[in-house]
């Protein structure tokens, strides 16, 4: 026969391994009434643990899931210093890459390649900042990533470069030095 506690101020039996009456709030080990919300006695026998269970939330809108797929691959997104730091570290390589271009066409390409990588290194330090959501070294940031990650960051690392080359390129045969 299983020994059972009993509620000091409802009477109502609990297993042994219960400390607190979910009728009443008291503390079966110490007598003191811990207090409800209400501060009524609930009427009939306690309710179940599945009952006390909270419902299941609605399924997530589709903005609640593109914000979710966002905040995964681009947490730096919501994160005003990172967003504003990785957009001024782009602005700073769109700069050097520009001023890269322009030395190549005035042929100083000795100097262009190092202002080029340069600009290159700071503009994949924006997006790695963008992506990880914190102030990470490249390096850092990239034995954290995963397989999907790499990806992304590549496609956002080269498919700009590439866009902005050409496009600099197109715009710099109209422009005459």
């Amino acid at each position: 026969m299983e020994i059972k506690r009993r509620c000091f101020k409802c009477k109502t039996d609990y297993a042994p391994e219960v400390k607190i009456c979910i009728r009443c709030g008291v503390n079966l080990d110490t007598g003191l009434e811990i207090g409800t919300l209400t501060g009524e006695i609930a009427e009939g026998p306690p309710p179940e643990p599945a009952e006390l269970m909270e419902e299941e939330e609605a399924p997530p809108t589709l903005t609640r899931r593109v914000l979710n797929i966002i905040a995964y691959w681009m947490p730096g997104l919501f994160r005003p210093v990172v967003m504003i730091a990785s957009l001024l570290l782009s602005l700073l390589a769109l700069g050097l890459i520009v001023l890269c271009l322009v030395l190549f066409d005035l042929g100083g390409w000795i100097s262009a390649f190092p202002i080029g990588g340069l600009g290159l290194v700071a503009y994949g330090q924006a997006v790695i900042w963008m992506m990880s959501g914190d102030f990470r070294l490249i390096h850092d940031a990239a034995l954290d990533f995963e397989s999907q990650h790499w990806t992304f960051f590549f496609t956002l690392f080269l498919l700009p470069l590439f866009l902005g080359v050409l496009f600099m390129k197109y715009a710099a045969s109209y422009i005459s030095f």
